[in-house]
Parts: structure tokens; sequence; C-alpha cells
């Protein structure tokens, strides 16, 4: 079983940070993305070309072995 889920790490963007996330869609990366830029980096309002190397920034990832605790651990925090 393949399953494709959408990845981000702020450290992609040239943050000096260790956040990751995953989800099942870009909207719901984009949802945890933005709670994290206010809750630990105070950014209330994302400037638009930050948000431009946020988007470009989203990778697709496959997971194809569930059996794998990793795997596991993302398809339990999506």
């Amino acid at each position: 079983m393949v399953i494709s889920i959408r990845e981000f790490c702020c450290k992609d963007c040239g943050l000096d940070c260790s956040f990751q996330v995953t989800g099942m869609n870009d909207g719901q990366v984009a949802q945890k993305i933005v709670h994290h830029m206010h809750a630990d980096h105070g950014i209330n309002v994302i400037p638009a070309d930050f948000m431009i190397k946020i988007k470009n920034s989203i990778n697709n990832q496959n997971i194809t072995d569930t059996g794998n605790p990793a795997a596991k651990k993302i398809l339990v925090n999506r």
C-alpha cells in the first residue's frame, strides 16, 4: 500500500527551526504551519514572499510500508 502525504520542514525555508509537519493535503499542512508560525515564531501575518517560500517547500512524500514505525507515526499525526 502506498500513501501519498505532504510534508513541510521550517529549515527548508531557511529558518533555524526543527519543526516538521505532515498532512494528507496542502490545506492540512498550511493550517499547521500557520499555527506554528504564530505560536513558535510570533508571526501573526505571514508575508506574501515568505508564503511563496513555504509553498515551494511543501514536498510530496510516499509511504509504502505501513508496518514501519516511522510511517505509522506520520499516519497517526496527519
